[in-house]
């Protein structure tokens, strides 16, 4: 097994963990969007690490796992570009279903050989471990494969107590207002609900994907540029208060197939 440093960017990913129906499918209906996976580790190198640890990690990681025949979760790492967030990074295992992450865990946790492999990883980075649960609000079908990605990331809190009602009306607009900007569109957008943390953490975190710099700013040009985009914006920001960082994104251990 090697480690891939540059295959399938997130959004391609994450449309493969939640086997995307597209959120504007479900628009018209009752049943939620399906969900996926991620356990995330928000995370920042020890003093005297870096990079070259990290891989070193990632090789034992790949090694234990094959002597065990446990195949590991697909895992991208997003390194920060621009932000205030504390981490330098987080690491993101993805799973099609809460079963998959269970049978993973539990797994992992009756190897021997598997026992090392955290307290390796954690010689290197110091990590906060989370849970969140992946939806997709729109993904395009023409996704940059075999890139790595730019992501902008947005850690939001509603105003008001969450209401599903209208998360689905924000979701829908998003939906919409994306769907008809063309190439100026993001790769993929997603919205993940931390399944831990605590009361005062986000209540949703939004994902934005991007092939790169460029195309971001593509987006936010007609994001901001156009009466349509400012309606969002203002529907946005009245039901959220986000911290917006941004990252480069890369997979690190590849997909299964």
């Amino acid at each position: 097994m090697t480690i891939t440093l540059t295959a399938r960017p997130l959004a391609v990913l994450l449309a493969a963990t939640i086997s995307l129906t597209g959120f504007g499918a479900l628009a018209d209906s009752h049943e939620p969007p399906p969900r996926g996976v991620l356990e995330s580790f928000m995370c920042s190198y020890l003093d005297g690490k870096d990079r070259d640890d990290l891989d070193s990690a990632i090789e034992y990681h790949l090694k234990q796992a094959e002597k065990a025949g446990i195949r590991p979760p697909p895992a991208y790492l997003w390194t920060k570009f621009k932000g205030t967030a504390e981490a330098e990074m987080i690491w993101h295992n993805t799973y099609e279903s809460t079963a998959a992450f269970g049978a993973q865990a539990d797994a992992e946790a009756a190897s021997s050989e598997m026992a090392s492999v955290t307290e390796r990883y954690f010689s290197v980075v110091d990590c906060t471990p989370m849970l969140g649960m992946v939806s997709a609000i729109q993904q395009q079908d023409d996704t940059n494969d075999g890139e790595d990605s730019f992501v902008v990331s947005y850690a939001c809190r509603t105003h008001q107590a969450p209401n599903p009602a209208a998360f689905g009306d924000l979701h829908r607009h998003i939906n919409d207002e994306l769907s008809g900007m063309a190439g100026a569109s993001p790769t993929g957008t997603f919205v993940i609900a931390p399944a831990t943390g605590d009361p005062s953490g986000p209540n949703a975190v939004y994902v934005n994907v991007f092939e790169n710099v460029s195309h971001w700013a593509a987006f936010d040009n007609e994001l901001n540029g156009t009466e349509s985009g400012q309606m969002l914006l203002r529907h946005f920001g009245a039901m959220m208060n986000c911290a917006t960082n941004m990252w480069a994104s890369e997979q690190v251990i590849a997909n299964a197939d």
